[in-house]
């Protein structure tokens, strides 16, 4: 969004909020977006007529390749010019990222999650995938905690994150894995364990599917979890 100033009102529907955000300097947001698509253009264009605007009037879940982004963010180790330039190039592709999420959200039609209620409850079903990661529910328990029935949940968990609850979970789990190799001293048989991996070898297989590298090979080669 851009603004001189505004106010806003937020409603929680949980306990607990996050936000994100990253602050582009005018100058170079105009820059970096001038040879961008038609709505970036758009957006920019308002900005230089001092025109508060939003890049999308319709607002979208988060989805996957987006939390990445924002969890390497978070999670930057680098200091000084180094961590300059990684938080520059992860902000402009965040920035490319959710300018492709919007266009896909006004292009998309929903099919099976079609108003505001089924959509925070769908939402609702990310939000507890990613709390209980070492000992998630299944399908029919989750449709019940959430109050959907299990085909709208699959279809519609797919619609919104475009990825499958199965996909997701499998996701998350391997980048917190990654995480925790980087930043933790726990083997890899005590990530596998803490993140409700049967054993560290189904662990081991899936990590390999994922990075193309083992959970070991981290450690004796940090510049791989880059």
């Amino acid at each position: 969004m851009y603004s001189n100033g505004f106010d806003i009102e937020i409603e929680n529907k949980t306990f607990e909020i996050e936000t994100f955000g990253i602050q582009f300097p005018k100058e170079l947001f105009i820059n970096l977006t001038q040879n961008a698509n038609d709505q970036i253009k758009r957006f920019s264009e308002n900005i230089l007529l001092g025109k508060g605007d939003l890049l999308s009037q319709n607002w979208g879940a988060i989805d996957y390749s987006i939390e990445q982004v924002i969890r390497q963010i978070i999670n930057c180790n680098y200091s000084n010019e180094i961590k300059k330039m990684f938080l520059l190039s992860k902000s402009i592709e965040l920035l490319v990222l959710t300018a492709e999420s919007y266009s896909y959200s006004e292009n998309k039609k929903e099919i099976f999650i079609k108003n505001k209620s089924d959509k925070e409850k769908i939402i609702a079903v990310r939000d507890l995938i990613n709390e209980r990661l070492n000992c998630p529910p299944n399908l029919s328990e989750i449709a019940k905690i959430i109050g959907l029935n299990e085909y709208k949940l699959k279809l519609g968990f797919k619609e919104v994150f475009n990825n499958t609850v199965f996909e997701y979970l499998t996701e998350q789990r391997l980048n917190i894995a990654m995480q925790y190799l980087k930043d933790t001293q726990k083997t890899s048989s005590e990530i596998a364990y803490s993140l409700g991996y049967a054993t560290p070898q189904h662990f081991n297989n899936a990590f390999k599917k994922k990075f193309g590298f083992t959970p070991n090979s981290v450690r004796k080669n940090p510049y791989l979890a880059i």
